[in-house]
């Protein structure tokens, strides 16, 4: 079976249910697939980019507030990332581009398959 891959980016956002409506968690996820991957990736980071600029602007419920500021009950938290997906036999594997743990990694898959 042949390996696809494509980029995806993931974002989600909550209140952990401390507003007045106990708003339930929001997930979003944005897939990129080309035949050209670089194309694929290109887009998908100019997506990541455009949402991660946004946070400053940007309210689900609460306004958004970094780990250090935040106020439970007062801030919405929001996690956003940005992933190579690899698909093969029915799998999906998620290598993040934004994880410190496994940027590396990814970076060496994508030149991988950039060379190719």
């Amino acid at each position: 079976m042949m390996t696809k891959y494509y980029y995806e980016v993931d974002i989600f956002t909550t209140t952990f249910e401390k507003d007045e409506n106990e708003t339930k968690p929001f997930r979003h996820i944005e897939k990129f697939e080309d035949e050209n991957l670089s194309k694929a990736r290109e887009e998908a980071e100019e997506y990541y980019n455009e949402k991660v600029v946004g946070i400053d602007t940007s309210t689900y419920i609460f306004p958004f507030a970094s780990p250090e500021d935040f106020n439970m009950g007062e801030n919405s938290a929001i996690s956003i990332d940005f992933s190579l997906v690899e698909c093969y036999d029915g799998q999906e594997i998620r290598h993040s581009l934004i994880e410190p743990d496994e940027a590396e990694e990814t970076t060496a898959i994508e030149n991988y398959l950039f060379s190719e």
